[in-house]
């Protein structure tokens, strides 16, 4: 009901079902164990969704084994995805975020108190501009362009035009 109120659907897979039931079982304490168990493994879901466009939510056995390590995926992944497609909007060019990216991303956004969604503006909204100038159409971030975007991108140009002129 937490989350009907925030019109985010939450359904369960049956692997999160057990392991909720499990966890539940081994406190021995009856129906408070199970909503105590609920508890633990949802409510940083239940405090960080309803802020973003996320309006359905599935709970898998991932989430009940490490609920916190699950939402900072989710967050990571929606604030880059959302960035992504704006992107793509605005250039014409997809790009894709390495898993060692999306980790560096989630790390310094935690860091600097901001959203990944935001940081990856602050660090990428130009290379739409110089990804056109190499005729890219996909593009794939490294962690190396989420620590310096700049040289990176850079790096990138000056080796296109020195193997044009060569």
């Amino acid at each position: 009901r937490d989350f009907l109120a925030y019109d985010i659907d939450l359904t369960f897979e049956d692997a999160a079902l057990h392991l909720l039931a499990e966890k539940a079982a081994e406190e021995q304490t009856g129906a408070r164990s199970l909503v105590s168990v609920c508890e633990r493994a949802l409510l940083k879901f239940e405090k960080s969704l309803p802020s973003t466009d996320i309006r359905t939510f599935s709970v898998s056995a991932a989430v009940v084994k490490n609920p916190e390590c699950e939402i900072q995926k989710l967050l990571v992944h929606r604030g880059a995805n959302t960035f992504v497609g704006a992107f793509q909007e605005a250039y014409g060019i997809v790009l894709n975020f390495d898993v060692d990216a999306l980790d560096l991303l989630a790390e310094e956004a935690s860091s600097r108190g901001t959203s990944v969604k935001d940081l990856c503006h602050q660090k990428f909204d130009d290379y739409g501009h110089g990804l056109k100038l190499l005729g890219e159409s996909e593009f794939e971030i490294h962690k190396a362009a989420v620590a310096d975007p700049k040289a990176y991108l850079d790096g990138l140009v000056k080796a296109f035009y020195s193997r044009r002129e060569g």
